[in-house]
């Protein structure tokens, strides 16, 4: 069985909430978004808008220059973390799903553990489609 399938069940819904989806199902439908495959010209078009619009950049998107467009969907709760990004960098688009599960640490903070262990692949991701950038983010962001 599927995640989706215990998703709609009574069981998955008391275990994983509703809206639940893999980091796979996400890559997979920011890339259709991304190529224009996830409906109509003007509906992916609004799709980026709004994923380009988001109020919580502090994952994914903090770990990238403000010049670079990124598109991103962020979740969270208590045991769980997640950002998923279209990062157009100068060095090449690409698509980053980070997830965690069963955090020990559920604060709500900036300094949570799987928001600092997101926040770090995000940074290594970068560095690795753009090996020659020195940017990287100022002191103090984190409590803006």
């Amino acid at each position: 069985m599927c995640i989706r399938d215990r998703v709609w069940s009574e069981e998955g819904r008391r275990e994983w909430g509703l809206g639940v989806c893999t980091p796979d199902e996400m890559r997979r439908l920011l890339e259709k978004i991304y190529r224009g495959e996830a409906g109509s010209t003007t509906a992916t078009d609004e799709m980026l808008r709004l994923l380009g619009h988001q109020y919580f950049d502090g994952l994914i998107a903090g770990e990238t220059p403000p010049t670079v467009w990124v598109g991103s969907k962020s979740g969270a709760v208590n045991d769980s973390r997640s950002d998923n990004a279209i990062v157009a960098s100068p060095g090449g688009t690409y698509i980053l799903t980070v997830y965690t599960k069963h955090n020990a640490d559920q604060r709500w903070t900036h300094e949570n553990e799987a928001e600092v262990a997101i926040r770090r692949v995000a940074r290594m991701v970068y560095q690795h489609y753009n090996p020659k950038s020195t940017w990287v983010r100022p002191a103090g962001a984190e409590k803006l």
